[in-house]
């Protein structure tokens, strides 16, 4: 079926090729007896590549390049920390100042600072 839909849409020597894909990742995200979700399946464009490179890949991709120009091409046996919330400082809109009257009261603020980012983490 997915091959008479693609006949109609995309050059004839990439049917097969994307026929197999889109079935794959349908079959990927199928559980018995419930209706599949496709806003699960994600397609990328990649920059520089054309249809015949096209792949389905199971899993995570993540898509993003190098932050700073001296950092690494290519990094073998890494970890890596997929997460919905942002790790960056963010300046609040509201402006305020906090004054501390001892050391010790601004050691207990940093330490409960710690401990609100350490449960976002």
């Amino acid at each position: 079926m997915a091959k008479s839909i693609f006949k109609t849409k995309i050059k004839n020597s990439h049917v097969n090729n994307i026929s197999k894909i889109v079935v794959d990742a349908v079959l990927t995200i199928q559980r018995q007896k419930e209706i599949s979700d496709i806003n699960l399946i994600e397609i990328l464009q990649m920059e520089d590549q054309n249809d015949s490179e096209s792949r389905f890949v199971r899993g995570i991709v993540l898509d993003h390049g190098a932050r700073h120009p001296d950092m690494p091409k290519i990094l073998h046996n890494v970890f890596i920390l997929v997460c919905n919330i942002s790790l960056e400082y963010e300046k609040s809109e509201i402006n305020s100042n906090f004054v501390s009257t001892s050391s010790e009261k601004k050691g207990k603020l940093s330490n409960k600072e710690r401990d609100i980012i350490d449960k976002k983490i």
